[in-house]
């Protein structure tokens, strides 16, 4: 095949979105997560591998059947048992089986044109046939070919004579199945469109592991946000029970100093009721002390009074009657 006919292939792959997810990976991994960038470099790996393979192929008609159908089904909306295990139909053996084995592998149990396909493609001799079939319906001049020399080689062998009338018997139903399912692409197409490479049972498994592994760290990261959560709770439970013993040892303070104050005032009263009942006392000390002094010297008043009323009445009786000696002294008496 020509480069001219390669870059074709690349094209329709891409239109078709059928890209192939390690050549994908790989382009995108190169780009730096940069599409446009990716799809450029796709298109170089990409050429790359179909010339390589070309090359390989030559030595193996079977394999280049199969490169044949890879290419004419990247445009092709044909339903066909590779798609139904997410292949394309140059998918080698060991892709194949991991592929089978991923799906069997599965809980859910595969339907009925699931374990058709893998009963099939997992058979080297049925897969062959069904290449060859594939192709001559495919209009392939490789297919009609390949039919018609495995027919010649397989005339002894009953095994092969079996399969294939068994194969005849049963390509009606495949016809109608594939209808059905032509029918259900169709409705499904807006929702095809938007597939992309990871729909591959590969891209299928590490987009698996990527979601354990968020899921994982989804789950840490919420154990690690309900332990913040809860350390904050406990913060904010100690804070607040060390807000209430603060509250409660200023109120039991102020009761103190209110009781303080209570008792010093109560004090202070009694101090000055006390110095006020002492001045009291001192004032009437004082004042009996001074009626005292007056009641003493008005007593000397009048004894010294009465002494000289007797003196000058003595004197006068001397001299006179007793009438002339109280008119003479008796203003001395008062």
């Amino acid at each position: 095949m020509d480069d001219k006919a390669l870059y074709q292939a690349i094209a329709n792959e891409m239109a078709a979105n059928q890209l192939e997810p390690a050549v994908w990976t790989e382009a995108f991994a190169e780009a730096g997560g940069d599409t446009e960038k990716a799809q450029a470099i796709y298109i170089r790996l990409r050429h790359r591998d179909l010339s390589a393979r070309g090359d390989r192929d030559t030595g193996d008609p079977l394999r280049a059947l199969r490169r044949e159908l890879a290419l004419t089904l990247a445009h092709n909306p044909r339903e066909t048992l590779y798609r139904r295990l997410g292949l394309s139909p140059d998918a080698d053996a060991a892709l194949l089986a991991d592929a089978i084995a991923a799906i069997r592998a599965r809980p859910e149990s595969p339907d009925a044109e699931i374990r058709y396909a893998i009963e099939i493609l997992g058979d080297a001799s049925s897969r062959a046939d069904y290449d060859r079939s594939l192709a001559a319906d495919l209009g392939l001049r490789g297919g009609a070919s390949q039919a018609a020399a495995a027919a010649a080689g397989d005339d002894d062998d009953l095994s092969g004579s079996v399969f294939l009338r068994w194969w005849s018997t049963r390509r009606v139903g495949i016809v109608v199945g594939a209808a059905v399912i032509a029918l259900l692409a169709a409705v499904l197409q807006p929702f095809q469109q938007t597939a992309t490479v990871r729909e591959h049972l590969r891209a299928q498994a590490m987009l698996e592991r990527e979601r354990l592994l968020q899921q994982q760290q989804d789950m840490e990261s919420r154990e690690q946000r309900m332990l913040r959560a809860e350390q904050r709770r406990t913060e904010q439970a100690a804070r607040a029970q060390a807000r209430e013993q603060r509250q409660q040892e200023r109120q039991f303070t102020m009761q103190i100093q209110a009781e303080q104050r209570r008792q010093e005032n109560a004090r202070r009263a009694e101090q000055r009721r006390l110095e006020r009942e002492q001045r009291e006392q001192l004032y009437a000390r004082r004042a009996r002390a001074r009626d005292e002094q007056r009641e003493a010297r008005a007593a000397e008043t009048r004894a010294a009074r009465e002494a000289r009323y007797w003196s000058c009445f003595n004197d006068a009786m001397d001299r006179g009657d007793s009438a002339y000696a109280e008119a003479k002294c008796g203003p001395l008496r008062y």
